[in-house]
Formats: structure tokens, sequence, C-alpha cells
């Protein structure tokens, strides 16, 4: 039996607004990991974790883009 391996590209997406949320719930299967993955991403992008609020099994990141330019 051959196995056929399909190589799938995913793009990484930008992020264009000046503030980015990231939350999670322990009660979601899977919110952590996508909170994870969003939030290397942002950082990657340039964005700077601004606050945190955080609660017993949730929580919410904000992050603030410092390379944003405001429209004249």
């Amino acid at each position: 039996m051959i196995n056929k391996q399909t190589k799938e590209t995913k793009t990484m997406p930008k992020f264009k607004t000046k503030i980015q949320y990231v939350s999670w719930n322990d009660s979601v299967v899977g919110s952590e990991k996508q909170a994870d993955i969003k939030k290397t991403m942002l950082e990657n992008q340039g964005y700077i974790l601004k606050a945190t609020q955080a609660g017993l099994f949730s929580g919410l990141m904000i992050y603030e883009n410092t390379n944003y330019k405001k429209g004249i």
C-alpha cells in the first residue's frame, strides 16, 4: 500500500489592525493551542503585549501593533 503525502502550503495571516485580542477558555477544546499560535504570529509581526486579563479558567491578552500607520 502506497501512501501519497500532499504538501499544503499555508500562508501566515497578516494582521492589519492596530489592536488584536488573543483569548482562551479552558472549557473550549483547543483554544489554548490556537491562542498560543496567534500570540506567536502577532509577536512575529511586531505586535507588543499591552495588557493581560486572566481568570481561573480563561484569559485575554491585548496586543498593539507598533508598526501601525495612521491614515492622514
